[in-house]
């Protein structure tokens, strides 16, 4: 097995997990929803677009400021 430079194990927190589940049921829902109101306009895309930034956001925010919270 290979030995990871910080050994202990990362969990994922609920409240992530939570947000992206969230994400990806409201953009499915979204998504049927613009293929039966409008089906030429594709204005999920952009839903999913800003919201998917934030979340990546988020996300990018908890790994790297996961170590700084355990050191105080």
């Amino acid at each position: 097995m290979m030995e990871t430079i910080n050994s202990e194990k990362r969990h994922f927190p609920l409240y992530l997990k939570e947000r992206i589940a969230t994400y990806l049921v409201t953009c499915v829902f979204l998504g049927i929803l613009n293929i039966v109101v409008a089906p030429h306009e594709w204005w999920i895309f952009w839903v999913a677009l800003g919201w998917g930034m934030n979340l990546i956001k988020q996300i990018l925010f908890w790994y790297y400021t996961k170590g700084e919270e355990e050191k105080r």
